[in-house]
């Protein structure tokens, strides 16, 4: 977001932008998100970020924030997975967690290894459950056309692949799939494919990973973030408002 409103004021378009994020969510949660953002914010663009992993079968397995359910005719149903919002002795003991740098550290690194436990539960899940590999396959296209009817001509998707590693000319059959839907069904989309190719090659920087980690794994690092920033604001500055 920083990259970006640094971009457009920089070009003499200033723009104000409010980034969003939820832990652990899913293409479910960009899609039960909608009609608060838009009544809290009125934004002129959306921009929606989507991977490989979050339009996969975690959409539909994951306990926490929002998962969904496809039918056959490609229509969802949203899911609440968020816990009430009720005082409780979690809450206290996060609060205490917090005042602590080495317990908020260990906090932390707990819930990176569940959720890394819970992904690669779902992988022999769904080679054993038929119906839910069907299902699974059925996510991209629920989501692509859920999000257009959600916010309309607002509505940006950019794709960003996983590149985990430091090979980045490895292909995702998922990333073509999205961008074909967005094609097929009028969407504004692109992915980031090319520019973080183009970093890793020309410039020798990944866009994955930090010092603590293997190189290319992870979440986007600060060069894999400038980019896509980058990618949005050329996108942005091409194209007029769209009318709402």
């Amino acid at each position: 977001g920083a990259v970006i409103e640094r971009l457009s004021r920089a070009a003499g378009r200033p723009l104000n932008v409010r980034q969003y994020g939820w832990t652990s969510a899913n293409a479910p949660t960009y899609l039960a998100s909608a009609g608060q953002l838009l009544s809290a914010r009125n934004p002129a663009w959306v921009v929606v970020i989507l991977n490989a992993a979050n339009i996969s079968v975690y959409a539909l397995t994951t306990t926490q924030n929002w998962r969904m359910e496809v039918d056959r005719d490609d229509s969802f149903r949203l899911i609440d997975m968020r816990t009430p919002p009720t005082f409780s002795r979690m809450q206290t003991l996060r609060r205490e967690i917090g005042r602590s740098a080495l317990a908020l550290g260990l906090w932390r690194r707990a819930g990176l290894m569940q959720n890394q436990m819970a992904n690669e539960e779902n992988v022999p899940l769904q080679q054993q459950n038929p119906r839910l590999a069907q299902e699974a396959a059925r996510v991209p296209r629920a989501t692509v056309l859920g999000l257009a009817r959600a916010y309309g001509s607002r509505l940006i998707i950019v794709y960003t692949p996983e590149f985990f590693g430091t090979d980045y000319d490895s292909a995702e059959p998922i990333e073509q799939e999205v961008l074909s839907l967005c094609t097929e069904n009028g969407v504004a989309c692109f992915s980031t494919r090319e520019a973080m190719k183009r970093e890793r090659y020309d410039h020798l920087l990944l866009s994955r990973g930090f010092h603590n980690t293997a190189p290319g794994a992870g979440h986007f690092n600060a060069t894999g973030h400038r980019i896509i920033g980058e990618e949005i604001w050329r996108y942005l500055a091409a194209h007029p408002l769209p009318a709402l």
